[in-house]
């Protein structure tokens, strides 16, 4: 079980029924990484997936919402909004489970 894509689904669903100004704040937070960012982030899921925090099949999801190996703001920003809160909710827990 993808518990990423699973997220993905439900974040979506609430998202329909969430206030507008709400979501356009979320996105406009969302929007604010960089690419940088991005590249921490990709080896953030990389370190997870090698310690077992991760599987092997959400840490490709992951990697392909970060952009892959070209990883862009462009490809980031056309991504959905539940897939960015998803990613980043996930790189968040992970970096504290981690303590790093």
């Amino acid at each position: 079980m993808n518990r990423i894509l699973k997220a993905i689904g439900v974040r979506a669903a609430r998202l329909e029924t969430a206030d507008q100004a709400a979501i356009d704040k979320v996105a406009a937070n969302c929007d604010d990484t960089d690419e940088e960012e991005l590249a921490l982030y990709q080896t953030q899921k990389s370190l997870a997936q090698a310690n077992g925090l991760i599987t092997t099949e959400e840490a490709l999801t992951l990697y392909a919402i970060f952009g892959g190996e070209t990883a862009s703001i462009g490809q980031w920003k056309a991504r959905s909004l539940a897939e960015k809160i998803t990613a980043l909710e996930t790189i968040f827990e992970i970096h504290q489970k981690m303590g790093r």
